[in-house]
């Protein structure tokens, strides 16, 4: 994985952007365990990132959508990674899954025996709005913010927190560190 943290400077909004490497399983429905394990990761790293900003509000429903967002995307994704890109937008919280792959994801209604399929329903259940990309590779939702965002750098402590979150063998190889993203 590799990742870097944004701060706003000069028209610039503050972001969190990540690379993930899959590791498919075709056996097991297209999810290994190593890939499984990566929403759990990954709403670490959003809880800790919005409460520094703030944003205690967005935590609950942020961690759910990006956790359906990133387990559709290990399991259904083609190529060897995925992106997950978290931002603030005038008056939004964006989250952008980018799973390489140029089918569309569909809503389903799944039954109430189903173990799975509620993931986009949820999705559009607690967004404002969410979406596809016109190549079909890129899932987003946005929430709404009641107040604007606290545009500060991620501090130490955080780029620490979202560190301790990736598996040791990723540790080694992989720095978080603050950059910038265009509006």
């Amino acid at each position: 994985m590799t990742s870097r943290a944004f701060a706003q400077q000069e028209g610039f909004r503050t972001a969190l952007e990540l690379s993930i490497e899959r590791h498919p399983d075709p056996d097991a429905g297209g999810l290994s365990a190593s890939d499984a394990a990566w929403p759990k990761r990954l709403r670490r790293i959003v809880r800790a990132s919005l409460t520094y900003y703030g944003r205690p509000d967005l935590v609950d429903t942020a961690e759910l959508m990006l956790t359906e967002l990133a387990t559709n995307a290990l399991r259904h994704g083609k190529g060897c990674e995925i992106g997950v890109r978290i931002f603030f937008r005038d008056d939004r919280l964006v989250i952008e899954v980018d799973d390489g792959s140029p089918a569309r994801p569909q809503l389903r209604h799944a039954q109430p025996d189903d173990e799975g399929g509620r993931g986009l329903f949820l999705v559009e259940s607690l967004a404002a709005e969410w979406g596809v990309s016109p190549d079909g590779t890129t899932t987003w939702c946005r929430l709404p913010l009641l107040e604007g965002p606290s545009m500060m750098p991620l501090p130490p402590t955080v780029l620490r927190e979202a560190q301790s979150a990736l598996p040791a063998e990723n540790r080694v190889r992989t720095t978080l560190r603050p950059g910038l993203v265009a509006p």
